[in-house]
């Protein structure tokens, strides 16, 4: 779980108040249904008591049908506008989190990475280290001149030689690092939620569907 766990547990609250309110409308569609069904119009004559039930049961049906109609199309559209406007904000965090900052670099680990004479283990302790530090400015620069000095061991010794291979790896991973894992996994679930609210059948499916994304969020 990380700091960024907010936003997915707000996504989440978001996919559960609209099932909630999706699944009282149908559940007071459902008895104002069988109401109906118990007091059905009758032709001809008929006790005033008897189609005074049949007419109000008639009318709170109509008045379910239409308000569960009504929110079947319209939660939806409201959900992809509270879950837009959490990926908004996710974006904003992710991009102060991982912003490359002058103040952030490390003078002296820049001019050995500017030496040329680092050695593929080198760079990957460098790694490491702003792993630790969770130092984005100085792992991409790490990424950057792993993945430079691994271009004239591929041209010398092969694409497959054990440095170059090494160095690129390096590279491979520093660029995880700038949020797009959070990003893809937001996404996720905000497919899976608009997925949802067409298919609501899927309704009961939805903590297997994306409870260990949010957790792991």
């Amino acid at each position: 779980m990380s700091t960024f766990n907010v936003y997915a547990r707000e996504l989440d609250t978001v996919a559960r108040d609209a099932f909630k309110e999706l699944s009282e409308a149908k559940t007071a569609l459902d008895r104002a249904t069988e109401k109906r069904d118990a007091y059905p119009e009758k032709h001809g004559i008929v006790n005033a008591e008897y189609a005074a039930k049949a007419a109000r049961a008639k009318a709170n049906f109509v008045e379910a049908r239409d308000k569960y109609d009504v929110l079947r199309r319209s939660l939806p559209e409201s959900c992809n506008g509270k879950t837009k406007e959490i990926r908004e904000r996710l974006e904003k965090s992710l991009a102060a989190h991982y912003e490359k900052k002058p103040e952030a670099i490390d003078a002296n680990a820049l001019a050995l990475l500017q030496s040329g004479v680092l050695r593929p283990d080198d760079y990957a302790n460098l790694f490491n280290r702003y792993v630790k530090e969770s130092n984005f400015t100085m792992l991409a620069l790490v990424g950057k001149c792993a993945a430079d000095a691994a271009i004239p061991i591929a041209e010398r010794d092969g694409a497959n030689a054990p440095d170059a291979v090494q160095l690129r790896v390096i590279a491979a991973n520093a660029k995880t690092y700038n949020g797009n894992a959070y990003r893809e996994a937001f996404d996720y679930l905000a497919d899976t939620l608009n997925r949802t609210m067409k298919n609501t059948s899927m309704i009961p499916h939805w903590d297997e569907l994306t409870a260990e994304t949010v957790d792991r969020f």
